[in-house]
């Protein structure tokens, strides 16, 4: 009987998967050919299970919807979320920041409210913002005006090496200005992208210059470009693979610049966002509902 059920289910999710890439269209560039991932390590030595994040309390419950990206500065934890907003904590308040799209009926019509993923903070106090549908922004989060002073830097409708982007996703900022940005996918937009983890992998590393405005490609293909995040003497990146569980390196000074490894493969999940110090625990435990990609 077990095994009847174990068909059954097997045949009803692969008939669904089948009628899903029947029904909806897909690019004639597209390519599905078969790619493979390291084998998971064994959870030993450094990687053994422990107890460190046991005892957490969860704050917000019920009351977020869809924490993405965070980010903690000046005794101010900030977070984005569902339907295009960034909001932070202050006193134990969820007080609104900035607010991407236009106002919609529902997570259906995302495209349409936007949806912030990763975001940075430079040296100044500037916020910069990853949006999925909208593209990479800069936020003065100290204006007068109610939502703060919004600049567009990266728009989706810009063509960068011969491509729209489709999920600006992952945004960190160095202390010379410069933005590097994760484009997860260049085929499919979010609300598609069950297609990205069938497809083969289009993500893409990029670079923003503030002098010339210009973006500029460092990585291509790769399996669903996420979080990232810059070392401490910004001589490299580290990015998420989320397809092919695994993080990226990415050498930006000394011998191996404009190089590419692979810093840990094998993981036992799929890697999300990336955050120095304490801010992982945060998005790894979960301390807030429903977190996205």
């Amino acid at each position: 009987m077990g095994l009847v059920k174990v068909l059954f289910k097997s045949g009803v999710y692969t008939t669904a998967l089948v009628g899903i890439f029947t029904l909806l269209p897909i690019k004639d560039d597209v390519t599905f050919t078969k790619y493979s991932v390291a084998p998971e390590k064994p959870l030993v030595d450094s990687l053994a299970m422990n107890e460190k994040l046991s005892g957490i309390d969860k704050i917000f419950e019920n009351q977020i919807d869809g924490p993405e990206g965070l980010l903690y500065r000046n005794n101010t934890l900030y977070t984005t979320v569902n339907f295009g907003h960034v909001i932070k904590i202050v006193d134990d308040r969820l007080v609104p920041v900035v607010k991407f799209g236009r106002d919609c009926d529902g997570l259906h019509e995302e495209h349409i409210c936007g949806r912030p993923l990763g975001l940075a903070m430079d040296k100044n106090g500037y916020l910069y913002v990853a949006d999925a549908y909208y593209g990479i922004f800069k936020v003065d989060v100290k204006s007068k005006d109610q939502y703060g002073a919004i600049q567009q830097l990266v728009s989706m409708d810009e063509i960068i090496d011969g491509l729209l982007p489709k999920i600006p996703n992952g945004v960190i900022v160095a202390t010379d200005g410069t933005v590097y940005w994760t484009d997860a996918d260049t085929n499919f937009a979010l609300n598609n992208s069950l297609y990205t983890f069938y497809a083969d992998g289009t993500g893409r590393l990029l670079k923003y210059d503030p002098k010339t405005k210009k973006n500029t490609v460092l990585i291509k293909n790769i399996q669903f470009a996420n979080g990232l995040e810059l070392s401490d003497d910004e001589s490299f990146l580290i990015i998420s693979e989320t397809g092919k569980y695994r993080v990226l390196k990415y050498y930006l000074k000394g011998p191996n610049a404009g190089k590419t490894d692979v810093f840990v493969d094998g993981l036992s999940g799929t890697p999300d966002n990336l955050k120095k110090n304490w801010e992982v625990l945060l998005h790894t435990i979960g301390v807030f509902k429903n977190p996205g990609f």
